[in-house]
């Protein structure tokens, strides 16, 4: 990786040495947050960024903007993602848990039932199916994901701390009702 005393200019070669892959990254996709990247700068560098904003490039563009938690939770599609990746960091944690890879798949009455207990039903329409509330959870876990509020170490680590999965992932999701800054 090229070395640059100027941060801006850091910004475009990593752009460039990138460029000839599929991938253009700017500090912006390494670092999830401005404070992230203060943390792992020189003291010029970091007085430099406190008076400079950083444009955030988009890594993944399929998607989109959100006004309230309620279109989040009942985001059929993102559920579909979400699906995959619950599934991906629970056998994760399983995984570190037993010390053996695991692979599992989360049953809906787990995240239905987390999700409740988290409070979030609230944030649900009424005459919701218990299929429905762990899609919610789904939802909102791989949204958390995909805008920076939880890395999968998060999401792993969390899981990881209980052997009861339903407190795991109401952990998990009041976590990230906190950080997520939607009403």
């Amino acid at each position: 990786m090229p070395v640059c005393n100027d941060l801006e200019a850091a910004c475009l070669e990593l752009n460039i040495w990138l460029g000839v892959r599929l991938y253009r990254i700017t500090l912006s996709h390494i670092f999830s947050s401005k404070k992230a990247l203060l943390d792992h700068c020189t003291e010029a560098h970091a007085n430099k960024l406190q008076t400079t904003s950083i444009p955030v490039m988009k890594l993944y563009t399929f998607t989109r903007s959100y006004e309230n938690l309620t279109q989040i939770l009942t985001d059929h599609k993102l559920a579909q993602l979400g699906d995959a990746y619950i599934n991906f960091v629970y056998s994760l944690a399983i995984s570190n848990r037993s010390r053996e890879p695991t692979g599992a798949k989360v049953k809906g009455s787990i995240l239905a039932t987390a999700i409740k207990k988290a409070g979030l039903r609230n944030y649900l329409p009424s005459r919701m199916t218990r299929h429905m509330m762990a899609n919610a959870a789904e939802s909102l876990i791989v949204y958390a994901w995909l805008n920076n509020h939880i890395t999968i170490e998060e999401s792993i680590i969390t899981l990881e701390k209980t052997n009861d999965a339903i407190e795991g992932f109401s952990q998990l999701l009041t976590r990230i009702k906190n950080k997520t800054k939607l009403s």
